[in-house]
């Protein structure tokens, strides 16, 4: 395990592990994206539908690469802050959730937003010892390659419908 989510999963601040399990609720997760989602939508960014788009992408892939790649949690290297999840840790899918909607925001009001929120949630799944820096980074670039796959996808799609 690297030094630097060592340090971040032994720690142990109250607000920071309750915004951190809340987070980790998958109806809360739903939620915050649902939010984003329509944030999204009424700043009128054309980028709604790519970002939509990535997401049902990221949906399908993050369990396929999470199958192929196989690689175990960090739980029990440390005390884990919830129950460590059963299936595998590489990428994050909550951190590829985050790439997706951080690229989708870039040059709009809600990109330091957006920003901030990925930190939080990519800081919080090496903070609950449940992923390592390595999984959230990679979940992070795999949420910017899917979103601007997307885009692209979208943009050759609308310009051959005209």
């Amino acid at each position: 395990m690297d030094s630097l989510s060592s340090y971040l999963a032994n720690q142990d601040h109250g607000v920071f592990t309750y915004f951190s399990v809340l987070l980790d609720d998958p109806l809360f997760a739903l939620l915050i994206t649902a939010l984003a989602f329509l944030l999204v939508v009424k700043v009128k960014t054309p980028r709604a539908s790519p970002l939509f788009l990535s997401l049902v992408v990221a949906f399908f892939s993050v369990p396929f690469l999470k199958g192929l790649f196989a690689v175990a949690r960090p739980c029990p290297e440390f005390i884990a802050k919830i129950a460590c999840p059963s299936s595998a840790s590489f990428p994050s899918g909550h951190a590829t959730v985050s790439g997706a909607f951080l690229l989708a925001s870039v040059g709009t009001p809600l990109f330091l937003p957006f920003l901030t929120l990925a930190i939080l949630v990519s800081i919080s799944r090496v903070y609950l010892g449940i992923h390592y820096l390595a999984d959230v980074a990679a979940g992070i670039a795999l949420g910017f390659v899917l979103y601007a796959f997307s885009e692209r996808l979208y943009y050759v799609y609308r310009k051959a419908i005209g």
